[in-house]
């Protein structure tokens, strides 16, 4: 498995690198990394449910529900990627659709692939 994925907007031309695995940012700075990532309406959701776990319930929670943000944070921000048009490539530059993953040696192989996916 790779450490790290990238990702491609077509449009903008713009790419992202996601680390696979534990995200310590998204860790210890719970909401304020997802604002830094662009993901706004889960900063709120996940600002609100850590208020409430650090003063309705016990700290413990907070620290558990960290350990949760953590653990799927990075998943979330490539699932943030993806709604947003960016296409996975793999960090050699191979083009991979976005559908099935094959991989593919030019991006314009792998658009011309993705039009007609059938998964």
């Amino acid at each position: 498995m790779e450490d790290n994925v990238k990702y491609k907007q077509t449009a903008s031309g713009r790419t992202e690198i996601v680390k696979r695995g534990f995200s310590w940012p998204a860790f210890f700075f719970n909401f304020l990394w997802y604002i830094y990532k662009g993901m706004f309406g889960k900063a709120i959701v996940v600002f609100i449910l850590n208020v409430v776990c650090a003063f309705i319930f016990f700290p413990i929670v907070s620290i558990i529900f960290s350990i949760i943000l953590g653990y799927f944070g990075n998943n979330q921000y490539e699932d943030y990627l993806i709604a947003n048009g960016y296409t996975r490539i793999s960090m050699d530059d191979k083009w991979e659709c976005g559908s099935c993953g094959k991989t593919f040696r030019t991006k314009r192989d792998a658009e011309k692939h993705e039009k007609h996916c059938k998964k």
